[in-house]
Order: structure tokens, then sequence, then C-alpha cells
């Protein structure tokens, strides 16, 4: 009978690692991930491989295909170690730094997947079981990536617990969520204050308007989808290493992830806004289908507690890290289509190169010697397919002398603005002056409130102000030409009653007299009239 996991399987599931104390413990993480995947493969039936790429093994130490196992019961999940020997990791810049380079390793991987769907993930993820589900129905969209959060979980999970007591254990003992950061409205709405909400379902009704991104099923679940000219703040890149899954077609299209020689920060989001802008959009499933990340020591990766300790090391060490502007510089010339998605030249993932690839056995581990061992590799092939205009020295560098240009135009920019306040005030105390000399003269006009920061409004105001005053004059002058006449007529009328009262005067000076001289002929005639008999 033939076994499941020896057909064509439909999932891939590549993480990378190595044999060392990165994060304290990390053959434990990668064997409770190996053996949570694979039993649930089993219990859903999906025909799915998980590969492990082995980067730069440690030296005197056996590597990963030697210290790992399958569960026993493992047929229908196979898993492999494909290694990545030292002398391949010493050709790349910085390789004295860095001892592992995540992104280039996970290439490795990608390229020699045989899954029709290639999950690139962690060492120390478990997947939730509705998840799971989703993922077995094989029902997966080819033309779209699939995206989900990833929640962080304490780390003293015992390797020996099944499948259930694993997820119960990931459930009930949150640290941290890594959900989706915009658009903040729609967040919101979705998880309210519930950091690590274990089902989401979404009202249509209480939804805020969204330009560019819906909220709908995917099979029995929900998911967010982004239409393809969204800006990556619009995408779920938070924590997206952990979970990132496309069709082979998509990786392709793609060239993998970018191979900078750098510490692996930000690179994954890279990788994901490249996908969605190549046409593969973003379909970000909702809780409960989820990532669980086992929680790791300080400072191993990043995390808010340890970023300032990751950042030191990083510092101390000279490890080159991708800045997040230079980054995100890249994803949005992707977006308005002036780069291509694809950093990486056709030989990405050391497609040129025949890696020691070792199985996994179910219920038993292989010992093997320790590290190094012999390898013979072409002198002439490079390790990283990196285009040499995407390299990230160089990039860094111009986008540096770019950041001092545009500070140097944001200072001439302020000093002329600061020129152009002062011209304005100068302006604002002319106009002051106007308006106290026009208030001289009787003119009430109506006082400017604000400050005009363009010279063209400003302008156009003084001209409404000047025809106001105009007109304010004018009006004014035909009430002073009003009151001329006004005072011309009564002065006239005035002399005119001078003159009447002057005659009524002299009439009344003649009748007073001829009423005296008459009283005067009256007393005479009195005085001659004789006596009575």
């Amino acid at each position: 009978m033939v076994s499941p996991s020896s057909s064509r399987p439909y999932l891939s599931v590549v993480a990378a690692s190595r044999n060392d104390d990165h994060g304290g413990d990390p053959l434990i993480r990668t064997q409770i991930f190996l053996n949570t995947f694979a039993r649930q493969c089993e219990h859903y039936r999906l025909p799915a491989e998980l590969i492990l790429v082995d980067w730069n093994p440690v030296a005197g130490r056996p590597g990963l295909a030697n210290v790992l196992q399958l569960p026993a019961e493992a047929t229908y999940c196979s898993a492999r170690v494909i290694t990545v020997p030292a002398v391949l990791h010493d050709r790349l810049k910085y390789a004295d730094r860095l001892p592992f380079f995540q992104m280039i390793a996970k290439n490795a991987g990608i390229r020699r997947a045989r899954g029709q769907f290639i999950l690139a993930t962690n060492i120390d993820i478990i997947f939730s079981d509705e998840l799971m589900r989703h993922i077995s129905r094989q029902q997966l969209d080819p033309t779209k990536m699939l995206r989900v959060d990833r929640y962080d979980i304490q780390q003293d999970i015992p390797p020996t617990f099944s499948v259930e007591q694993t997820l119960d254990y990931a459930w009930s003992h949150p640290v941290r969520s890594h959900r989706r950061l915009a658009p903040l409205a729609l967040v919101e709405q979705l998880y309210g204050a519930d950091w690590f909400k274990r089902t989401v379902v979404p009202d249509p009704k209480a939804s805020p308007p969204m330009t560019g991104i819906t909220v709908g099923r995917e099979g029995e679940f929900w998911a967010v989808r982004s239409d393809r000219d969204r800006p990556i703040d619009n995408l779920h890149a938070n924590a997206c290493g952990d979970f990132t899954l496309l069709a082979r077609e998509g990786w392709e299209a793609i060239s993998g992830y970018p191979e900078f020689h750098a510490f692996s920060m930000n690179i994954d989001s890279v990788g994901l806004a490249a996908a969605h802008y190549a046409g593969f959009e973003e379909v970000a499933l909702l809780p409960p289908c989820v990532c669980f990340h086992i929680e790791h020591s300080l400072g191993s990766g990043w995390t808010p507690e340890g970023e300032e300790k990751l950042f030191t090391r990083l510092q101390q060490g000279n490890i080159p890290n991708p800045d997040w502007d230079v980054i995100s510089y890249l994803t949005e010339a992707m977006r308005l289509r002036e780069s291509p998605v694809a950093m990486n030249g056709p030989a990405w993932g050391l497609a040129g190169f025949e890696l020691p690839d070792e199985p996994l056995l179910p219920g038993r581990i292989v010992p093997g010697p320790a590290h190094p061992r012999s390898y013979r590799a072409p002198s002439d092939l490079p390790v990283s397919a990196l285009l040499p205009e995407f390299d990230l020295d160089v990039i860094s560098l111009t986008h540096a002398r770019h950041t001092v240009r545009l500070r140097k135009l944001f200072k001439d920019s302020q000093t002329a603005l600061k020129q152009a306040e002062g011209y304005l005030r100068l302006v604002d105390k002319d106009s002051a002056d106007r308006l106290a000399a026009l208030e001289q003269y009787g003119v009430k006009m109506k006082e400017c409130d604000a400050r005009m920061k363009q010279m063209d409004a400003y302008t156009l105001s003084i001209e409404k102000d000047r025809a106001e005053r105009l007109a304010s004059i004018n009006h004014y002058q035909e009430k002073l030409k009003k009151a001329y006449e006004d005072h011309a007529h009564n002065v006239a009328y005035i002399e005119r009653l001078h003159t009447e009262i002057a005659l009524h005067v002299k009439i009344a000076a003649e009748r007073d007299a001829i009423i005296a001289q008459l009283n005067e002929q009256l007393r005479v005639a009195t005085e001659r009239r004789p006596a009575g008999p």
C-alpha cells in the first residue's frame, strides 16, 4: 500500500533553523512544531511535507536531521532536512557577523518544495485546528495569498502533549497578539478591546466604509481582503514571516524573498508586498484561524519587551538590519509599478547547488556525525541571487543621501516659511495703519480676523477690503454733500425769516408810533374838554 505522504503533497511547510541555542531550547520548540503539525495532517488527512532548512550547521554538533523526528503515527506528513553547509554561508557578505540568513534559507526550502501550495513559517509555530481544517479542504485559491493573525503564548509546553492538550494550552496561555494594524476603524470594529479574541465574527452593518478593503466569508470562516492597489500599511504585514501561504506560482513570480545579506527583520514584509503587488492579493483569515508562536528568550527575536536588547545586540555586532524606511520605499515602488516585485535573479534559493537532503523518520531519530561534513560546491556560483541594483548597502546609502537632501530641503523650507511669516506680519501692520487712517475720516470697516497664509488669497482679501472702503467713502461723501445742500437751504430760509422779521419789526414800530400819536392826541383832546355843568 502506498503511503499518503509518498504522493505529491498538497501543502509544503518551510522553516529554517540550526542546532544552536537561539531563543532557548530551540529543539524542543521545533519538535513541538513537528509533532503538532504532523498529527493535524493525520487527523485531517492532509497530504503535506515539512521542510526544515539547516543553515550553516553548528560545528561540533549534529545537524537537525540527526536530532529531530516525526511522530510515529505520521503517514500523511513527510519531513526532510535540507542542509546549507557552512562553506556556502561563508560566501555571503557579513557571514562573519551573522551566522543565520533566515530568508535565504527559506528560499532554499521553497525552491525545493514539492507541494501545490507553500507556506513559509518558523520552527516555533503551532496552527489552530480551525486553520488546519480550512487548509485540509484543499480549496485554496492559487491566485491569492493567505495570511492569519499570530498569537504569542507562554513557552512551557511539554513536548509529550497531544494535539488537543497543546491547543488547549495555546488558547489559555496568551502573551500578546499580532493582528492586522490597519485600517484602525476596521481593527477596532473586529476586535474591540480583546487582544486575544478566540473568534471574530464581523457585523456587516457596523463595518466602517473602506476603499479597497472588504470583509467576507472564506469557506466557513471570515476574512479581510485587500485590493491590489492598497499600500502596505493596509496589508496584514504584522508578523507575516510566521505565516505567508502562496501557491507555487506565487513564489516563482516573486522569486522568493529578497536575498539581502542582512538580519531577517522586515524582509518578510517585502515578500508579502511583492506577492500582493504581483497580483496574488492578500486574504487574511480572522480568528479562530490563527497561528500560535511559542515565546522565546528576550532579544533573540523581535518582541516589544525585547526590542531594545535585540537592536543593541545587532548594533554591537555591527550586523546589518534592513531599516523600515528603506523597505517601505521599496514596497511603495512596487505598488506604483516603479520597481519589479522580483528582486532576485533566476538562481534564487540556491537553485544551482545540490544540497544535502535527509528525511526525518516517524518515531525514530537517525544519529549522524557532527558538522562540518564534507561538501564540494561549484566555486563560480553565488549563494545570494539578489540583483545588484537591490544591494541593501547601496539602496540604504542612497536612501540616507536622499534623506539628507530632504532634511536640507525641509530646513530651507522652514527658513522660507519664517521669512514669509515676517512679510505677512509687515503686511498686517500696514493694513492696520491703513484702517486707523481711515477711521480718522469716520470710515468704519470690518477688521480682518485671520492672517492669510498665501499671497494670492491675501491679495484678494485686500482688493475686497479696498472695494468696501471705497463704497463706504462714497456713501459718506454722498451724505456730506446732502448735508451741505441742506445747510445752504436752511441758511437761505433763515435769511428770509430775518428779512420778514425786520419788516414786521418796522411795521410794529410804525404802528407803535401811530398808537403813541393817537394816544397823545386823545390826551390833548381830553384835557381841552370843558368841565361838566
